[in-house]
């Protein structure tokens, strides 16, 4: 469980700009019977596709033309200036690559990741292994090795995921750092991962 904080980073961004808009679309009175609009409906005619509006709005996307944004808000009936240019502004810098993006992360993985620099606490349970922001780098290095043949990971796969996540790890000594509190099992602290 992540609780975050009011700075935020391109993944807070890009969830806020997403909760926004489907908030607008789900309030506009505009679909049938008063209600607001379906995502097919509010994309009819535009650039784009209903998925994408659901990427969007789910926080994984942001819009590549900002006239999109522009022509859905207008089909939302949002006439205020200073909400659009919230909006246009809002979805411009949440396009803005993240330091993350230079990492190969598995499906999920970049929205998790992405929300812990804007985390002021965060709660993990792991049953077998040491969580990992709490590992080593050797430790998470043999982990990793142990699973390359199984997953077929390449030493530079390796290689770019130990450093992704000893980056990670800044969260536990920024300035302000994140109230971290984990639980683990026993077997996470007896069992040897590549002799650590």
């Amino acid at each position: 469980m992540v609780h975050t904080a009011a700075k935020r980073g391109r993944t807070g961004q890009r969830l806020e700009l997403g909760l926004q808009l489907r908030q607008l679309r789900e309030g506009c009175g505009l679909g049938d019977r008063g209600g607001g609009l379906t995502r097919k409906q509010a994309v009819q005619g535009l650039r784009v596709s209903e998925a994408t509006l659901l990427r969007i709005e789910t926080g994984a996307l942001n819009f590549r033309n900002v006239g999109d944004l522009r022509k859905l808000l207008d089909r939302y009936g949002v006439t205020d200036e200073e909400i659009i240019e919230s909006l246009t502004n809002l979805n411009r810098e949440s396009g803005q690559r993240d330091w993350l993006t230079q990492f190969p992360t598995p499906a999920g993985m970049p929205t998790f990741v992405g929300l812990e620099p804007e985390a002021r606490s965060m709660r993990a349970y792991h049953p077998t292994l040491v969580y990992g922001l709490l590992q080593t780098e050797a430790y998470a290095r043999a982990l990793l090795e142990a699973h390359k043949p199984v997953e077929e990971n390449t030493s530079e796969f390796v290689r770019s995921s130990v450093e992704l996540r000893m980056r990670r790890q800044d969260v536990l000594t920024r300035e302000d750092p994140v109230k971290l509190r984990v639980i683990l099992g026993e077997a996470a602290l007896r069992y040897p991962v590549g002799g650590y």
